[in-house]
């Protein structure tokens, strides 16, 4: 599957996307585009030039006055394009970072490069602040054995549901991609998600 340079304006943003891009997810798009270039190409539908892939991307790229990208151009049914754009974002989503990796990595970046991952300085002053037995998964080392299969209760308003600790593990990772890793940012993006 070869990809090929094309023209911005003969691509058009896919109406149904389902990610959004809030400001800043634009602003590190356009920062990495400006350091790195466009160092992975858009897949876009072949029958009605929609991207499929890449929708963030574009609009940075026209944010930064491009006019050209790499695209690989695919043969797709409507409904082939939409389950791929969600595949895309949702295999994404299903991945988590193994934090203390991740604080080994940005404890070496300088400021300008550690801008360039999309954290900012108080994600990581607050990643590399906590205690290392906790960085992992957010539970102490000091947690019973049985308590690996064991799940947690969540009550919100009338409802109440338990999760296995895989998937409260997944959300915990999800909520602070999103939100960040302090707690007051978690809950007030719990708040916001839940019209609080």
């Amino acid at each position: 599957m070869k990809s090929e340079i094309v023209k911005l304006s003969d691509l058009t943003p896919d109406p149904n996307n389902t990610r959004i891009h809030d400001s800043h997810n634009i602003e590190v798009i356009k920062n990495s585009l400006k350091v790195f270039g466009q160092y992975r190409p858009f897949v876009v539908q072949k029958s009605n030039m929609i991207i499929r892939i890449g929708n963030g991307m574009y609009k940075a790229m026209q944010e930064l006055g491009w006019t050209e990208g790499e695209a690989k151009i695919l043969d797709l049914s409507d409904e082939d394009a939409s389950v791929l754009s969600i595949l895309d974002n949702r295999s994404s989503d299903l991945s988590v970072f193994d934090n203390i990796r991740l604080t080994e990595i940005i404890d070496g970046l300088s400021p300008d490069k550690l801008a360039l991952t999309g954290f900012d300085m108080a994600e990581a002053d607050k990643l590399l602040k906590t205690p290392r037995n906790e960085i992992a998964d957010g539970f102490a080392d000091d947690r019973n054995p049985s308590d690996e299969a064991s799940g947690t209760s969540f009550t919100f308003g009338q409802y109440r549901f338990d999760v296995t600790r895989e998937e409260y593990l997944i959300w915990q990772e999800a909520l602070r991609q999103s939100a960040g890793f302090d707690n007051a940012s978690a809950e007030r993006e719990i708040r916001a998600r839940l019209k609080l």
